[in-house]
């Protein structure tokens, strides 16, 4: 390669070294699937929510939507229930039955953006739903882009937080893990830049788009707790950066107990269990692997167990700060004892894994390890996969 070329790679390179350009990625790809989806089904929006007829009334919806015969839909449809009213206190309206009301209204930020964006017209509510998530997925390009650039990275690796192969899942059924996530991670570069007030008030929103966030308050809590009075990377953390978003979560809890006579927390269903149980009954139903649904199931938990194997590689190499790392352990744990109900098929255990792989490329790319280039080209090689599959599936 000549001199000439290799300037020319490298002024390109230094061109794309902005996390603006991974924002724009970001947004074409994601655009690109939204697009094909909905070319392939009429141009619905509504095919996104998965609403079932066990659980919606069509003569009721206050919009016609695509509703599927003799199925229990999908979350999606109580968040778009939510979004036609986010502060209900009925069970059942707009022809929409809540399964849960106490666990599916806690996670109020993604039906209430939604609400606000739709001025309370009903048939906007099925485009902005998309529109959120495709949103949020930008702004994690964006934080994904700076956050790279603050571990001494080319932006252009913060594509690996946006193109996670969850995400693929989350936006094809307007469910609320997304918004969850760019909140985590504009706290998590908050706090490196240190803006105590502004990572607060997101990991506080972040509670309120899934309660899964408050695991990060966790790794807040023992790094706030070993570093006091230590001169350490992690001693300008507050009480109130943990504490602010507990006590918040703790009082909407309490005012949605007052009305539904139950805590959302304990009205999830059958979640957690014993560590590993989960995973062990997971790997025990697809030991035949005589379906080809059950093989690539089976190749998605190997490539979390790559993963997860990978970070545990980098720990020991990672300058990720405490935090960051003491909240990836809690995540990790959460993972080991998630029940057979989400070890059950991708949609379940990628979902609930998206923290867990945020977090564990903050440690992946902040290490001296290599690791991260064969990490990358699986994560990619799975986040196409995926979205040629969910193209057209619903």
């Amino acid at each position: 390669m000549s001199d000439s070329i290799r300037k020319q790679h490298f002024i390109l390179l230094r061109r794309l070294n902005r996390p603006v350009i991974t924002l724009l990625l970001t947004g074409a790809v994601y655009a690109v699937f939204i697009g094909l989806r909905l070319g392939l089904h009429g141009f619905d929006p509504s095919f996104f929510i998965t609403a079932g007829d066990r659980f919606c009334n069509a003569e009721l919806v206050p919009e016609k939507i695509i509703i599927l015969e003799n199925s229990a839909g999908y979350d999606g449809q109580f968040y778009y229930r939510l979004a036609l009213n986010p502060f209900t206190s009925k069970a059942f309206d707009f022809g929409i039955r809540l399964d849960k009301p106490a666990h599916r209204q806690q996670r109020i930020l993604y039906p209430a953006i939604v609400w606000l964006g739709s001025f309370g017209h009903a048939a906007y509510v099925p485009f902005l739903m998309i529109a959120v998530n495709l949103g949020a997925l930008c702004v994690i390009g964006w934080l994904g882009g700076a956050y790279a650039r603050a571990m001494k990275r080319h932006a252009l690796w913060g594509l690996v937080f946006s193109l996670y192969p969850g995400f693929i899942l989350i936006l094809a059924r307007d469910l609320t893990e997304i918004l969850e996530i760019s909140l985590l991670m504009g706290c998590l570069l908050f706090i490196r830049k240190e803006r105590q007030i502004f990572a607060t008030t997101s990991l506080t929103l972040a509670v309120f788009a899934k309660e899964t966030a408050l695991l990060l308050t966790v790794g807040l809590f023992f790094s706030y707790l070993f570093s006091k009075g230590n001169k350490t990377n992690d001693n300008s953390i507050k009480w109130y950066l943990f504490g602010i978003p507990v006590f918040s979560y703790c009082a909407w809890q309490s005012v949605l107990f007052l009305h539904w006579h139950q805590f959302p927390v304990f009205s999830g269903g059958n979640q957690i269990d014993l560590p590993l149980v989960g995973i062990i009954k997971f790997v025990f139903s697809n030991q035949g692997l005589d379906h080809i649904v059950q093989v690539f199931f089976f190749a998605e938990f190997l490539f979390v167990i790559f993963f997860t194997l990978c970070v545990v590689y980098s720990f020991g190499y990672s300058t990720a700060l405490k935090h960051e790392k003491y909240s990836w352990i809690a995540y990790g744990l959460l993972m080991a004892m998630l029940t057979d109900a989400i070890w059950l098929e991708d949609w379940g255990f990628l979902r609930a894994l998206c923290d867990f792989y945020m977090l564990g490329w903050v440690i992946v790319l902040a290490s001296t390890s290599r690791i991260r280039f064969p990490i990358l080209a699986c994560s990619s090689g799975l986040w196409a996969i995926v979205s040629c599959m969910r193209i057209y599936f619903v």
